[in-house]
């Protein structure tokens, strides 16, 4: 019995997708470090309930898709597989249940508003069609949609908003170009598995788009992201702040060089590929992190 616990606990913890559970805090900091970067105090218990609201609704979504996932399965009705089952709901429902007292707690300490609890909806909207049927978009090959609404949207929104009660526009400017660069990161990172995915009937964003039309995308999202940012800089997005995001741009350029090579045929490297398009994000995020926080 201990190590039947044991192994469902193991199998918990692997259902949970901590890169997407990262990308959301570092969004949600961002949403809160341009708060700071305009001169004004951040209330730091406003800051932990917000993450941690975010944190357990996304972690709820994971545990409800395997639910689901067990259940779609012909075998599921033995023993095992129900138990299993029922233990994924349990837990789903557990973090679901924790994030809401969070969430009443955080209405009855700030004045709730119409953006606030739209906001809050759309959290926990996203996260239902992403595990819950008949939308079930991880199963249909769309996580990565909800991923980068989530992490390109939601969070820093979410950050921002708690702190001030109102939405900036710089911070729009600052993280919606950012989505297509996430866009471009789980193309690139789903390519190499692009055969067995298909062989085994998996759906991922790049099995779904095809892989000539996902290698297209992929490249024309990693051009449209600095082609937004160029225009945020001019409709608005402080110059300072523009600089900095385009420190991000060798990596990229390095992603789109690699993606191309193997669109043409050449041989792939693979290693090298996901290391750029990780690298893209991760110093896009990390540059605007520090500039707002300590520069």
């Amino acid at each position: 019995m201990v190590m039947e616990n044991n192994k469902l606990g193991t199998q918990l913890i692997h259902e949970i997708n901590f890169p997407i559970l990262m990308g959301c805090i570092v969004a949600y900091a961002i949403g809160v470090g341009l708060y700071s970067y305009l001169g004004r105090a951040v209330s730091w218990d406003l800051f932990w309930f917000g993450i941690s609201i975010i944190l357990l609704f996304i972690t709820s979504a994971f545990f409800l898709n395997k639910h689901f996932s067990i259940i779609g399965t012909r075998v599921y009705i033995n023993e095992t597989n129900f138990t299993k089952k029922n233990f994924f709901l349990l837990s789903s429902l557990t973090t679901l249940a924790m994030g809401a007292m969070l969430t009443v707690w955080l209405l009855a300490q700030t004045r709730p508003t119409f953006v606030l609890f739209l906001l809050l909806g759309s959290y926990l909207f996203s996260d239902l069609v992403y595990a819950l049927p008949p939308f079930s978009l991880k199963k249909a090959g769309y996580s990565a949609v909800v991923y980068a609404f989530n992490i390109g949207v939601l969070s820093p929104l979410f950050g921002y908003y708690l702190q001030s009660n109102e939405i900036h526009p710089a911070l729009l400017l600052l993280t919606f170009p950012a989505i297509f660069l996430l866009m471009a990161v789980f193309l690139a990172n789903k390519l190499e598995s692009y055969y067995e995915d298909y062989k085994k009937g998996t759906k991922t964003i790049m099995t779904v788009l095809g892989w000539q039309k996902g290698m297209n995308l992929h490249n024309l999202f990693v051009l449209f992201t600095y082609f937004s940012y160029a225009v945020a800089a001019l409709v608005g997005l402080p110059w300072r702040l523009s600089i900095v995001v385009f420190l991000s741009m060798p990596f990229a350029a390095v992603q789109f060089w690699e993606m191309t090579r193997i669109r043409e045929g050449l041989k792939p490297r693979w290693k090298l590929l996901k290391a750029a398009s990780v690298g893209s994000i991760s110093a896009l995020a990390y540059f605007i992190l520090f500039f707002l926080w300590l520069g």
